[in-house]
């Protein structure tokens, strides 16, 4: 087995409904390189980076996404982000929900365990979209704190009551990074947080089996996705703790035995470059690097870009929404994509050039923010993560059904629906 390190891919090459290969950047080299392959698994993690205050790396711009929204592959159920409660302030830093299992409370700035207004029966254990929608509520209508550093606002989360062998014998992680990076010891102080994004539950769209499937239903034979930036639907609206490594390992081992089971077989012919790919691939790496690199420069900074995108997002496109600035956020994000098609590196060298990894990634999030904000202004009511202020109510009737969103070059992307396929229990209002 063979790995490539430092490559960033850039697209999908798709012929006559076949996976062909992908387009990368060597990032040592600065060249552009072409993998082709009997057959393919997108396996590249989520796109919680297009908010500010997350819980996942910085590395999840959602690129895989995005390159395959742009190879003309639907793209599912993308307003459905989920936002876990606990992200320690201002880094953002998972707190796990362990602390609030072993018995841990929220508390507001007049120190009241104020879930008991949201989720009286489950309290700080009720599903993460309620209490997410509960702290945030807290903090707008002025009972949180406020972070000095960051201008964040947060609450508290009390492990003190728990005492020390708690800590030592069930938690030690959570003491440890509280310590280490906030210098909060939880035996003794409560611990900063607020709701962070999380997990993106939407993503490319997939059969039972992780196979990529167009907007028909029909499969692309040599093509899956597994994990985070795939749709199989696992997780519905609002994904269960520890459902992703699950996720993981379950859909980890089907798609790659599919995969290689199809590879042994597949013809040689597969791997053949054609003219209309090789043309392809010129058009790509002109994107890469002719308006990047070798173009004269243009004015704007692309971090600038990505600051106000992450921004927009966070205030807009968050754990409340409303029609009115979902409209919003969409002719923004148009501002955004148009002064983002005049960005300058500062940097042009070849090698190692992170200035322009980090352009194609700004590219992935803008890609990725469309699909979230044309889904979400599309979908009239509230369901699991996705929660309108102004459509309050779930809405079985006319909204149990899967969002496809499709790319159009130059144009709005086309939105489409797919039905939820039902089995064995038909969904149930949840009740607190």
């Amino acid at each position: 087995m063979e790995f490539f390190h430092e490559n960033f891919a850039t697209s999908i090459l798709l012929e006559d409904g076949l996976f062909k290969g992908v387009t990368s950047v060597d990032l040592e080299s600065g060249e552009m390189r072409v993998f082709m392959g009997k057959a393919g698994i997108i396996a590249t993690g989520g796109a919680g980076r297009v908010y500010s205050f997350a819980t996942v790396s910085q590395a999840s711009t959602g690129d895989g996404i995005a390159i395959a929204y742009r190879a003309g592959i639907p793209i599912k159920d993308m307003e459905f982000v989920q936002f876990h409660p606990t992200g320690l302030v201002p880094s953002g830093v998972l707190i796990t929900e362990a602390a609030r299992g072993e018995g841990g409370y929220l508390l507001n700035s007049k120190g009241e365990r104020f879930m008991a207004r949201y989720a009286p029966q489950r309290m700080e254990l009720a599903p993460r979209d309620i209490v997410s929608r509960a702290m945030m509520t807290e903090i707008m209508e002025g009972r949180g704190f406020v972070d000095e550093e960051s201008g964040l606002g947060y609450l508290h989360l009390d492990l003190r009551h728990l005492g020390d062998r708690v800590f030592r014998e069930k938690l030690p992680m959570v003491r440890e990074i509280t310590r280490k990076l906030i210098n909060v010891d939880p035996v003794e102080e409560p611990i900063p947080v607020r709701p962070a994004t999380h997990y993106t539950m939407g993503g490319v769209h997939v059969d039972t089996y992780g196979q990529v499937l167009l907007n028909d239903g029909s499969p692309i034979p040599n093509l899956w996705a597994a994990g985070e930036v795939a749709a199989v639907s696992v997780h519905g609206a609002n994904r269960l703790g520890s459902n992703a490594l699950s996720e993981c390992v379950v859909w980890g081992r089907l798609t790659g035995a599919a995969a290689a089971s199809y590879a042994m077989k597949a013809s040689d012919t597969i791997l053949e470059m054609s003219g209309s790919l090789a043309g392809r691939v010129k058009v790509e790496e002109s994107r890469v690097f002719d308006r990047l690199i070798h173009s004269e420069r243009g004015s704007e900074n692309p971090y600038e870009v990505r600051r106000e995108l992450q921004k927009m997002m966070d205030e807009r496109v968050g754990i409340f929404r409303h029609g009115s600035t979902l409209s919003e956020a969409w002719s923004q994000l148009k501002r955004l994509k148009e002064r983002f098609s005049n960005v300058r590196l500062e940097y042009t060298g070849r090698t190692y050039n992170n200035n322009l990894r980090d352009v194609l990634e700004i590219a992935s999030m803008l890609d990725v923010a469309e699909i979230i904000i044309v889904g979400a202004i599309a979908r009239t009511e509230s369901r699991g993560a996705h929660y309108r202020l102004d459509y309050p109510k779930r809405d079985d009737v006319n909204w149990l059904k899967h969002t496809l969103v499709n790319y159009r070059v130059g144009e709005e992307p086309i939105i489409s629906y797919t039905p939820v396929r039902i089995t064995k229990w038909a969904p149930e209002e949840r009740r607190y």
